[in-house]
């Protein structure tokens, strides 16, 4: 009996907090979307796993590729642009870094907003380096104000 009165229960205040969503499409043509990041209301960052770093207008729709520096693995299986986080600022980001010699690592690099880049640009956090293919993924995260890589 109580199964039945909280399944009346779900299904008439079902609707109380309901409001009307409506679904519009913002961009198209994206190449495996990865991370993002709210700048304010109406912009955000985004990440694709082949390095770009994309900042998007959601009112205009206009998207602008950030510049950066950084030596991003090209992607395949997990490696490549993974998360991106913005505070106050500045720009966290953690990719799948080239090492050279055939060797990568998960690092995480920090920079400014500059008119349409990133400037000062560093790492700030790189993981040791592997010639595998391990696992790169990562997402990034502040906790009390302290930069917080989470690692599955």
């Amino acid at each position: 009996m109580k199964f039945f009165i909280s399944i009346i229960f779900f299904l008439l205040t079902f609707n109380l907090n309901a409001s009307e969503y409506k679904l519009e499409k913002v961009i198209s043509g994206l190449n495996k979307p990865w991370g993002m990041s709210f700048i304010n209301d109406n912009e955000l960052f985004l990440t694709q796993k082949s390095g770009e770093i994309l900042k998007i207008n959601l009112t205009t729709k206009e998207v602008k590729n950030f510049s950066h520096n950084l030596k991003v693995v090209q992607p395949h299986w997990q490696a490549g642009m993974l998360d991106i986080i913005y505070k106050d600022g500045e720009v966290f980001v953690s990719y799948t870094e080239d090492r050279g010699d055939d060797k990568t690592s998960t690092s995480i690099a920090r920079g400014f907003i500059e008119d349409e880049s990133f400037s000062e640009i560093e790492n700030i956090f790189q993981s040791g380096s592997s010639w595998n293919n391990i696992h790169w993924g990562s997402r990034l995260m502040f906790k009390d104000d302290l930069l917080v890589r989470k690692h599955w």
